[in-house]
C-alpha cells in the first residue's frame, strides 16, 4: 500500500481469518506486507501480520521468511507481527523463524513490536521454536519491543491489541534481535510482556539481542 497524500495501512500478507482455524503440517512462508507514505504527505503508515492474522490450533506449522516493511516520510510509522498478530490459541511443534519487521520515519516516530508473534488474545506454545526474528526501527523517536514475542495487556496505546496469557511449554526463543536508531527504545529481544500472566515450563529464552525478556 502506497499513499502520496494521506495514511497508508496494509496487513495480512498470507492468511487472514475471523474465526479459529485448525492447521496441521503446513507452511506459511515468504509473504510480505508493505505500507508507505510518500514525500509531501504528513500521513501515518501502519503494517502488520506478514504471514497473516489468525487464531486457532496449529500443529507442525512453519511460519518463516515473512516481512512487514513500513515507512512514512513525515508522519508516524508503526508495525506489528512480523510473522503474525495471533488472535488466540495454541501452537504445537511449530517453527516461527526468520520473520522481519522494518519501520522507518526519518522525521517522526517509529514503533514496532513482535518480530515473530504479536499476541493479540493469548498464546500457548508447546515444543515450538521462535528463532532469528528481527525488528528494526529507525526514526527521530520511537520503540522496538519483542524481537521474538510481544504480549501486553490492554490498554496498549491507542492502536494496541488487548493481549492475553502467554504459556511457553518445552519451547525456546533464541537468536531474535531488536535494533534501532539512537532515538528508539529497545526492550525484549526475546520476549516482551507486560501486565499479563507468563508461564514458563521447561522453556528457554536465550541468545537474544539486546536482552532476553522484558517484564518476565
Amino acid at each position: 500500500m502506497t499513499n502520496s497524500l494521506g495514511d497508508a495501512t496494509a496487513f495480512s500478507g498470507g492468511l487472514h481469518t475471523d474465526i479459529a482455524v485448525t492447521l496441521s503440517n503446513d507452511a506459511i512462508a515468504n509473504n510480505h506486507v508493505s505500507s508507505t507514505t510518500l514525500s509531501g504527505s504528513t500521513g501515518s503508515a501502519d503494517g502488520s501480520s506478514g504471514a497473516g492474522e489468525f487464531s486457532g490450533t496449529l500443529s507442525n506449522v512453519r511460519i518463516t521468511g515473512n516481512t512487514v516493511d513500513v515507512s512514512s516520510a513525515m508522519g508516524k510509522a508503526s508495525a506489528e507481527g512480523g510473522a503474525s498478530v495471533f488472535d488466540g490459541g495454541t501452537i504445537t511443534n511449530g517453527v516461527i523463524s526468520d520473520n522481519h519487521i522494518h519501520v522507518s520515519s526519518p522525521l517522526g516516530t517509529a514503533t514496532a513490536r513482535g518480530g515473530g508473534i504479536d499476541v493479540a488474545v493469548s498464546l500457548t506454545s508447546r515444543n515450538t521454536i521462535v528463532r532469528a526474528n528481527t525488528v528494526d526501527a529507525s526514526g527521530a523517536s520511537g520503540s522496538a519491543f519483542g524481537g521474538g514475542i510481544y504480549d501486553v495487556a490492554f490498554p496498549d496505546g491507542p492502536d494496541g491489541p488487548p493481549g492475553g496469557p502467554l504459556v511457553l511449554e518445552n519451547s525456546i526463543a533464541i537468536g531474535n534481535v531488536l535494533s534501532g536508531s539512537a532515538g528508539v527504545t529497545l526492550h525484549g529481544g526475546g520476549v516482551y510482556i507486560q501486565n499479563e500472566p507468563l508461564t514458563l515450563t521447561n522453556s528457554v529464552i536465550t541468545h537474544n539481542v539486546p536482552d532476553q525478556c522484558f517484564g518476565c
